[in-house]
């Protein structure tokens, strides 16, 4: 009996660990005040109740709720999946938040050594929250968040991480947008987002040497090199006037003690785990290998309208599409009940 009673509180013990508060609220954007109407020039972060903007920048939330489907030409959506930057499903629920990492037209003449480029013509944009409570000293944090990078994205970058303070007073000079910190979170340099298609981890870890902090900004901080900082994704598909474009959709924001997991929940739209399926660029074909038949698939154009609709009726099918326009296309397979997705580039 004593062995039993033993036993149940080192299970209890462990369950307790393991399952730590996270200090991040509303950590999947998944609650609002208003659902986006796709005001990206003004940003909606906001609406994301406790999130805000760090800076001047102008962050946006994304959610299902919004269910205009993007159009040819100047028509901003905030909607999940599809919205005004690509397709990507939330990793979990119905909701994510969204930041330019950097944004550039550059202007060498205009150069700025904070920056790295001319300064009237860059920003970055950041997500901040204050914490459930304040952190602790000499007590060790594990910080994780999902980043997808847009479809229409010029470039990838590894400079991204995460700044901790006591107060949510960031900008330095707030005429940059751009926050002159220096984070306690980093990213390994030449770790590169650079997956428009799957949600990508970030996570590290932060001991404070005094209590007290109790906000935190998400997104990129220090210097950045353009020849060690960025690597090349796809000359965009728009006609986008920006040099550089990195820009992130960002979900399931986690904080814990060390030891505390952060649970994910599973979304019903996963990614597709088929890795064999491919676009041949050379024979305009995409090879579509499975091992359920019967599934229907649809394809879509980057503006969210059905290009194509069919079963799957082998272990294998080629899409001939010498008559597609080029630029991203979108595959949404359903099958009892889940979908399951994959993107591919007709060049």
């Amino acid at each position: 009996m004593k062995n039993l009673f033993l036993t149940l509180i080192a299970v209890l013990s462990w369950q307790l660990a393991h399952c730590q508060t996270n200090l991040i609220k509303n950590n999947s954007y998944e609650t609002y005040s208003s659902c986006p109407i796709g005001d990206i020039i003004r940003g909606e972060l906001d609406l994301a109740i406790p999130w805000f903007p760090a800076t001047k920048g102008t962050p946006d939330l994304f959610n299902a709720c919004h269910t205009t489907v993007p159009s040819p030409g100047w028509n901003p959506t905030t909607g999940v999946p599809w919205n005004y930057f690509g397709y990507q499903p939330a990793k979990s629920g119905n909701g994510y938040g969204g930041f330019f990492n950097l944004v550039v037209n550059v202007d060498t003449s205009d150069y700025d050594p904070l920056y790295g480029f001319g300064k009237e013509w860059a920003k970055r944009e950041y997500v901040a929250i204050q914490l459930a409570k304040p952190l602790e000293k000499n007590k060790t944090y594990t910080l994780s968040y999902w980043l997808s990078l847009i479809d229409s994205a010029s470039h990838a970058t590894d400079l991204v991480g995460a700044y901790f303070s006591k107060t949510p007073d960031y900008p330095e000079d707030s005429t940059r947008i751009f926050m002159n910190k220096i984070p306690q979170i980093t990213n390994p340099r030449g770790r590169f987002f650079a997956d428009t298609s799957n949600w990508m981890l970030f996570e590290g870890t932060y001991t404070p040497q005094e209590s007290g902090d109790e906000y935190i900004a998400i997104g990129s901080f220090g210097k950045l090199d353009t020849a060690t900082n960025l690597q090349l994704v796809f000359t965009n598909s728009r006609e986008f006037s920006y040099t550089y474009r990195v820009y992130y959709y960002v979900d399931l924001v986690c904080l814990v003690e060390e030891g505390g997991d952060c649970l994910i929940p599973t979304s019903m739209e996963d990614k597709i785990e088929d890795k064999n399926i491919r676009y041949d660029n050379i024979r305009n074909q995409l090879i579509i290998p499975s091992k359920i038949i019967g599934q229907k698939v649809i394809i879509y154009n980057i503006f969210g309208q059905p290009i194509k609709e069919f079963i799957l009726e082998s272990d294998r099918t080629i899409i001939q599409t010498d008559d597609w326009q080029t630029g991203f296309y979108f595959l949404s397979f359903y099958h009892n009940n889940h979908i399951t997705h994959f993107n591919f580039l007709k060049q």
